[in-house]
């Protein structure tokens, strides 16, 4: 009797835990680099999404405005992720990094056709729409050589906001829906090429929905994703439970 009590208690905590572990990370979350576990030539996404990067060239580890992050300093040196269905963003979207930018224009992260980010003179935003560009040019300077949170918002009538530091400072309207696009996305590098990002990259974050002000404000400052480490913890969790139980029942 006392083996299936122990398994259905067990059982128990696995879909109650379950439930609180999917109800705490965000499913709009389509993408989360932290970088503060890069494995050899691998990003691993913190997302429920799955969108791995894999590391080229030779991005330097740094100090990153939380743990650690990746200089890019050639053109050789970007992160690319293949193309998935939930990458493909023609929508409402919301785009947040993490940034320390020494100088030149180039993307900071980019999936041709459907959006880019990143800075030239000012801080811009890209996408296309029936095949045409639409450049927003914010005409606010990103200093150079210092961590700055740099967030995009744009929702489904075309209105685009845009963040530095948790602060709201340009707002803009254009057409929307942005093009599909079966590109992969790449950090640090224009998708189609040159130029290359020149700078410190940390906290990568894609929503497929608009973060309200407060919410940019927050995730400005939040680091990690607990729903992961939770998730973690109830599979080895889970694991321990099932042994146990087959060691008991083979007793």
């Amino acid at each position: 009797m006392n083996k299936f009590v122990f398994y259905f208690i067990g059982l128990s905590l696995f879909f109650i835990f379950g439930t609180v572990v999917q109800a705490e990370q965000d499913e709009s979350l389509i993408l989360y680099f932290m970088f503060d576990e890069v494995k050899g030539e691998k990003v691993t996404d913190l997302s429920l999404h799955g969108n791995d990067g894999e590391i080229n060239g030779k991005p330097k580890i740094i100090e990153g405005k939380e743990g650690q992050a990746l200089e890019f300093t050639s053109s050789s040196d970007y992160i690319q992720v293949p193309p998935s269905d939930s990458l493909n963003i023609t929508e409402e979207i919301t785009i947040a990094i993490w940034v320390k930018w020494n100088g030149g224009r180039s993307a900071t992260l980019s999936k041709v056709y459907t959006y880019w980010l990143g800075p030239n003179t000012d801080i811009e935003y890209a996408y296309q729409k029936g095949g045409n560009n639409v450049l927003v040019h914010s005409g606010k300077d990103l200093p150079m050589k210092e961590w700055y949170h740099i967030a995009v918002t744009q929702d489904k009538s075309g209105k685009i906001l845009m963040y530095l530091n948790g602060e709201k400072f340009y707002e803009d309207k254009q057409g929307m829906p942005r093009d599909s696009s079966a590109e992969p996305l790449t950090i640090a590098k224009e998708s189609w090429g040159t130029p290359a990002f020149n700078g410190g990259v940390d906290e990568v974050r894609i929503y497929n929905r608009v973060l309200s002000d407060k919410e940019i404000a927050k995730i400005m400052v939040t680091f990690g994703v607990k729903g992961v480490e939770s998730k973690r913890k109830l599979a080895i969790t889970w694991g321990s439970i099932k042994d146990k139980f087959s060691s008991n029942k083979a007793d």
